[in-house]
């Protein structure tokens, strides 16, 4: 299937993201997800997710399962990048970079996707 590199994801060590949405090509990946798509991932909370200059796989259309890598969406527009650690009736979950855990009301997010691979930039095709 090929999927889409969408952009940048810059983590820093609390987990925070700043994601430019810029097409950087794409990747021939075996996923089942119609919805998957690529980021590239940098910054000094980068090593938590993914080896620095890699891309993350993230398949949207499946809930993300405990200790999974994650990236959830605010409604404000702001991103975080963590590892999944769970979800209550009304809020989930998430545990940082620096090892802390931020626990946010379902209200608040937009989404969460789940990490569902790493691709080298090697792999990249334009």
């Amino acid at each position: 299937m090929r999927v889409s590199a969408r952009g940048v994801a810059v983590v820093d060590a609390q987990g925070q993201a700043q994601i430019s949405n810029e097409s950087e090509g794409y990747f021939l990946v075996d996923v089942a997800d119609d919805n998957a798509y690529c980021l590239r991932i940098k910054g000094p909370g980068a090593p938590f997710i993914a080896d620095p200059g890699w891309y993350v796989l993230l398949a949207p259309s499946s809930p993300p399962e405990s200790s999974e890598k994650v990236v959830a969406k605010f409604r404000d527009g702001r991103y975080l990048a963590g590892v999944f650690d769970r979800q209550a009736e009304d809020e989930v979950v998430i545990r940082k970079p620096d090892g802390q855990l931020a626990v946010i009301p379902m209200a608040d997010l937009e989404y969460i996707h789940p990490v569902h691979g790493y691709l080298s930039p090697k792999q990249l095709r334009k």
